[in-house]
């Protein structure tokens, strides 16, 4: 998915629409942070969204709790949704860089 940082949540259809489908169905959708591969520096990190912008709109809208144990080998930190069935999941761009937001 190609969501811009700098958009309204209004202006994101697309990330609220896959958070909606995991909260309304038992499903789990995985957010993959943005994740440079090109060897010549070419990317720029401000035209894409971080583990932590995903995870601050999506539960802006739908609040989360975390589902996930702290140190569990799963690549992506889980979350339910308070009020729905489903949940999400968000695989940053660096084992270092865990989302530790909720």
């Amino acid at each position: 998915m190609d969501v811009l940082p700098g958009q309204q949540i209004e202006e994101r259809p697309e990330l609220l629409q896959f958070a909606e489908l995991a909260r309304d169905r038992r499903f789990q959708v995985r957010f993959i942070e943005f994740m440079p591969l090109d060897g010549d520096g070419a990317w720029d990190e401000s035209r894409v969204l971080s583990a932590r912008e995903i995870l601050e709109t999506i539960s802006a809208v739908y609040p989360l709790e975390r589902a996930s144990a702290p140190g569990s080998s799963d690549p992506a930190t889980l979350y339910h949704f308070c009020d729905g069935k489903g949940e999400i999941g968000i695989i940053p761009r660096g084992v270092k860089l865990r989302v530790e937001l909720i």
